[in-house]
């Protein structure tokens, strides 16, 4: 069970997974360390997740590695069953 966040990136450069930062990224906390560098969008969609009682946000920039083609392509191909599996979306209209 998880949320999914769909939001425009906007025009400014913003953290996201890597194959340099992967692994440690799915260690548990690891974004907590990384708070600061997160987009506003995305900390806000933490905190409503965290305030609906839910555990996991799905954000493509941090569940898919971006400099990856094979892993962005999978994900990609998969989005609508992303979205579509998700227990709810958040819709951001603006960065």
């Amino acid at each position: 069970k998880y949320v999914a966040l769909s939001y425009v990136h906007g025009n400014t450069r913003m953290f996201q997974t890597t194959k340099s930062n992967y692994k440690a990224l799915r260690r548990d906390g690891a974004l907590e360390s990384q708070k600061a560098k997160l987009p506003k969008t995305i900390s806000d969609a933490m905190k409503l997740v965290a305030m609906l009682g839910e555990r996991y946000l799905w954000v493509d920039s941090l569940s898919t590695v971006q400099d990856d083609p094979l892993h962005k392509h999978a994900h990609l191909n998969n989005v609508h069953k992303i979205f579509g599996n998700a227990h709810l979306t958040i819709l951001a209209a603006s960065a």
